[in-house]
This record gives structure tokens, C-alpha cells and sequence, in this order.
């Protein structure tokens, strides 16, 4: 029974996965081609780490409600602007 429920919290959020994903790509590429400095990549590898955890505890209990999954929705919107806004500003690199 426990075992199922957590495999059903795992597949409760697909949509999570796929943005965490995306993200992770944007801030590797970001630092491989040189728009991003290892400063601005710590800031957004750490906000990366904080959605991760933020979704670990929504899909704890094996639910995930609107609210959860709006919540979560717009912290990794709000992320990827954050990614976008230091992958175009204009300061030195290192």
C-alpha cells in the first residue's frame, strides 16, 4: 500500500519534472557558452534546489491539490524568468 502510494505521488506531478528538467538544461547551457557567471549560476542552481524540495513536499502525502500544483507552477515560471533575466544582463563575466 505505502508503495504504491509513492509511486503514485512520483507520477502525480509530470509536469514538474519536465520543468526542472528544461531549467537544469537553460542553466548549464547559460554557463557553457559563457552568459552566465558561476555567481549567477550558484543563485539559480540554488533556487533549482529550493522548487525541487518544495515539490518533494507536495507530492509527500500522495495528492497533489490545485492549489499545490498552481503554487508549484508558478514558482518555476517565476524561476525561468530568473534564468532568462541573468542570462541577458550585461555584466562582466568571470
Amino acid at each position: 500500500m505505502l508503495l504504491l502510494s509513492a509511486a503514485f505521488a512520483q507520477a502525480a506531478t509530470p509536469w514538474g519534472d519536465v520543468h526542472q528538467q528544461r531549467q537544469h538544461w537553460r542553466i548549464e547551457r547559460g554557463i557553457a557558452i559563457g552568459v552566465l557567471s558561476r555567481p549567477e549560476a550558484r543563485v539559480l542552481r540554488w533556487e533549482q534546489g529550493q522548487l525541487r524540495r518544495l515539490q518533494w513536499r507536495i507530492r509527500a502525502d500522495g495528492v497533489v491539490t490545485l492549489h499545490e500544483r498552481d503554487l508549484l507552477l508558478r514558482r518555476q515560471h517565476q524561476a525561468g524568468r530568473h534564468i532568462a533575466r541573468f542570462s541577458r544582463s550585461q555584466r562582466c563575466r568571470y
